[in-house]
């Protein structure tokens, strides 16, 4: 048998290593792919989860302005507004402790029991977030107003008398026209489950 000065013949050598060449090419552009495949379910996946805590903060939103007005309207001796978030969970204006919100939320966008609180003198009219991101929702809000927002800072809950004499007369109307009244909260989409925040916010007594 014929030896060769390398053990193979060259055209053996340089069809391996053209190969191996391409091998290399064809797995680095497989993983080029499956990294832009990860990459885009993590954005879908990101924009999913940052949706829902947006219908999860409008929801809780909701239950403390629905709670600020009822400690407004349960007041005795002329309508006032709660002093803090405690006043809330505890109204001791009553012989018996009245709740009209069972507990401090946690701000989804934060993951804390910290809120931004909107003043009326030394008084809370509503309540809101403190992240500085920028929603992602910005139309077919109830309140409209969060529809020029510019973080989830500017979604301001807030107990408005206002609003609430609007929403009377909306009602009032509907009733004399045989039409019965809509909800309060009228959450469009909501992807979230709200059977975990069946918190009640009408006034519970206390013993």
């Amino acid at each position: 048998m014929m030896g060769y000065p390398d053990g193979l013949p060259k055209t053996v050598l340089s069809s391996a290593g053209t190969q191996s060449g391409f091998t290399y090419i064809g797995l680095l552009f497989l993983v080029a792919i499956v990294t832009f495949a990860l990459s885009g379910v993590a954005t879908v996946w990101h924009t999913m989860a940052q949706r829902e805590r947006e219908a999860e903060l409008l929801f809780i939103g909701e239950q403390f302005s629905q709670a600020i007005e009822s400690y407004y309207r349960w007041s005795p001796g002329g309508p006032q507004l709660p002093r803090s978030l405690d006043d809330l969970l505890r109204d001791d204006r009553f012989p018996m402790v009245r709740r009209h919100l069972r507990r401090i939320y946690r701000d989804p966008m934060t993951g804390s029991t910290d809120w931004g609180l909107v003043m009326e003198g030394d008084r809370i009219a509503g309540v809101h977030s403190l992240s500085k991101r920028k929603p992602i929702r910005v139309a077919g809000f109830d309140r409209r107003e969060f529809e020029e927002a510019e973080s989830y800072e500017d979604w301001r809950f807030v107990y408005s008398r206002a609003r609430q004499s609007r929403r009377n007369v909306a009602t009032e109307s509907a009733e004399s026209a045989g039409i019965s009244a809509l909800p309060v909260i009228r959450m469009r989409n909501r992807p979230f489950d709200s059977a975990r925040h069946r918190d009640a916010v009408t006034p519970q007594a206390t013993p």
